[in-house]
């Protein structure tokens, strides 16, 4: 299983990246949770009166090998503004016994 943590300060961004991503994991066959939308961080800029900043955070997970996952990113372009956090996981004892 893959975790990816996405990040950006414009929204329209990460939701279109979460669409593409969800998208491209159905037209290969692969299960995606999510995305699952997080609370939005402010961060108060103090050298600037009355300045804050967004960022908009959500998270994907994505049940497939790394090498699947290597060749779905390879087809999507990300912009700048998007920062990402990708995490591989094993299956747990549970799911691989059965």
């Amino acid at each position: 299983m893959i975790v990816i943590r996405i990040q950006s300060t414009v929204y329209e961004d990460m939701y279109t990246l979460c669409s593409e991503i969800a998208d491209m994991c159905k037209k290969f066959g692969i299960n995606v949770k999510g995305p699952i939308y997080l609370p939005t961080k402010v961060l108060v800029l103090k050298y600037r009166r009355r300045k804050k900043l967004k960022v908009y955070r959500c998270k994907m997970f994505i049940e497939c090998n790394e090498s699947e996952f290597r060749r779905l990113l390879k087809t999507i372009e990300i912009p700048k503004t998007i920062r990402m956090e990708i995490t591989v996981t094993r299956a747990s004892h549970r799911e691989s016994t059965h």
